[in-house]
């Protein structure tokens, strides 16, 4: 879900509610947008660090063909 969308949505349920409603409901929407950024990052870094390893593991093997 595109962050606009979110953002359509939450100003849709924020004018029919007390303003300390849609304060909470704006607080949880920019926690939850942190957590998945950092679940991102966090995945990233593991593909990152699997692809890397792949790479590693081809060259090595390659460099024992050349020395067969």
């Amino acid at each position: 879900v595109e962050n606009t969308q979110l953002e359509r949505k939450l100003t849709t349920l924020k004018s029919p509610l007390s303003p300390e409603i849609g304060q909470e409901i704006e607080e949880l929407l920019y926690q939850s947008k942190s957590r998945l950024n950092h679940l991102y990052d966090q995945l990233d870094g593991k593909l990152a660090n699997i692809f890397n390893f792949n790479d590693q593991k081809s060259t090595t093997t390659s460099k024992m063909e050349n020395f067969n």
